[in-house]
């Protein structure tokens, strides 16, 4: 949609010409479609920020139906863990290693409880999956086992012939089926 050709400049006090807001957002809208994903918060990253923001969210929300206290605390725990890691992404930082530490976290530890929360994990798995796959599109398969910290392990299952590991590293970071099958099979 062009922009509205009929909003006219006004004049101010000092005498410089300026123009409503709403046409220039109009103006910036039709000019770029990456502009108009960001204005109305539909970029990858956007999406992903608030995927992060909703995992929180929901953490909040178990903790405060929670009845278990110590529940309570480690979901306090996950939550500043959860804050740091949101603010790092929205910074524009690469977060994948905090990722990894995050999981690290909630996998070591253990809700007794775990329905309150169980949302909220499942969020989780979706900002990662989300996060993931954005992080890895455009790298190449190397690339994307080096920035996850897994090149070696694949380094070495590939000198054992191990196609079992050498398949879940590809799977980890989100190498396709099609791909990972001539990857394996390569003598």
């Amino acid at each position: 949609m062009p922009p509205n050709k009929s909003v006219k400049p006004t004049r101010t006090s000092g005498g410089f010409s300026v123009v409503k807001v709403s046409f220039v957002i109009e103006c910036l809208l039709f000019i770029s479609p990456l502009v108009r994903a960001a204005y109305l918060g539909r970029s990858p990253a956007d999406k992903m920020h608030r995927s992060l923001a909703e995992t929180i969210e929901s953490f909040a929300q178990g903790i405060a139906v929670s009845t278990r206290p110590d529940d309570r605390k480690l979901a306090s725990d996950y939550l500043a863990a959860l804050a740091a890691l949101l603010a790092s992404a929205v910074l524009g930082k690469d977060i994948l290693s905090e990722i990894r530490s995050t999981d690290r976290l909630f996998g070591q530890t253990w809700i007794n409880d775990v329905e309150p929360f169980r949302q909220a994990f499942a969020k989780w798995d979706t900002f990662k999956d989300e996060y993931r796959t954005f992080a890895f599109s455009g790298m190449t398969v190397n690339e994307r086992l080096f920035a996850n910290g897994t090149l070696e392990k694949f380094d070495d299952a590939k000198a054992t012939n191990d196609a079992v590991q050498m398949e879940r590293l590809l799977r980890d970071v989100s190498v396709d089926e099609p791909s990972i099958r001539k990857i394996v099979e390569k003598p």
